[in-house]
């Protein structure tokens, strides 16, 4: 067997709490390292995606009284577990958040638990459990109502306040495969996911538009949706290993309906030695 350099991930460190910990996802797909009590969190390119610091025991000690000793994460990829020197360990299992503009940061766990976080008074509560992993939240033009997705196909509508629309909280429609691209659009709720299709429903649920890309040879599943503030136009964005592409869809018109996809912009990576 030979071993062959690939790239340095990290920088150089200097302190009492260096590289602390390592761990990839059973999956393949990330790997997680701690620096200096951060966590950073790095794609299956060696890309920093996120990073996060955590915390000690109590607030009442000091950042530096505790080291991570061990970093693992769940079988399914999803979770996160870290443990530390002051006999404690946290797991980061948020899978997916919004935030709203009355400091409320509405976010969805690994369980199905749709949760709402009061940024000043750091407290949160359940506003409702889904029966699977929560993969999308979106909410509507006004940000007073907000849609779920969960693995199992389930959209979930919740009313944060009652505007008079008539809209009651609770399943909407069950798509075809995880909602993972779920987009309020202020024409219907645009839909995509790892089948290639996009699709537009009602408020209700019932099909108001389709549009199948599953027998174009580059199409990709819809990885993540997101609405311009007018929520007149929606963005879906194809993703895989080797291609990322967004596609926009303007609904402005007047019959309400969405207009055919247009492609915006197309990014290859080449893995070919150069």
């Amino acid at each position: 067997m030979q071993v062959k350099f690939l790239q340095q991930i990290s920088k150089t460190v200097f302190g009492e709490a260096q590289v602390s910990a390592i761990c990839f996802s059973p999956n393949g797909q990330k790997l997680g390292i701690c620096v200096d009590r951060v966590v950073q969190l790095y794609d299956d390119l060696g890309e920093l995606r996120d990073r996060f610091a955590t915390k000690p025991i109590d607030f009442k000690y000091e950042r530096s009284s505790y080291v991570v000793t061990d970093m693992a994460f769940s079988p399914d990829s999803t979770a996160l577990a870290v443990a530390q020197s002051d006999n404690i360990v946290f797991v980061y299992n948020v899978t997916t958040l919004i935030w709203l503009p009355d400091e409320q940061l509405i976010f969805g766990l690994a369980d199905g638990k749709i949760r709402s976080g009061n940024v000043k008074k750091n407290k949160s509560h359940t506003l409702f459990t889904g029966e699977q992993y929560a993969v999308a939240l979106t909410a509507n033009v006004s940000r007073k109502a907000i849609l779920s997705g969960h693995s199992d196909g389930a959209i979930c509508r919740f009313i944060i306040e009652d505007e008079g629309t008539g809209d009651k909280s609770g399943l909407i429609v069950r798509h075809s495969c995880p909602p993972c691209a779920l987009v309020w659009s202020a024409h219907g709720i645009v839909v995509g996911g790892c089948d290639r299709r996009v699709v537009v429903y009602s408020k209700d649920g019932g099909i108001l538009q389709q549009f199948d890309y599953s027998h174009e040879p580059t199409a990709h599943g819809f990885g993540v949706g997101i609405c311009d503030p007018t929520a007149s136009t929606s963005v879906n964005k194809q993703s895989s290993q080797i291609s990322s592409t967004a596609l926009v869809n303007n609904n402005s018109n007047k019959r309400g309906k969405s207009d055919e996809w247009v492609l915006l912009k197309r990014r290859r990576y080449d893995s070919t030695p150069k």
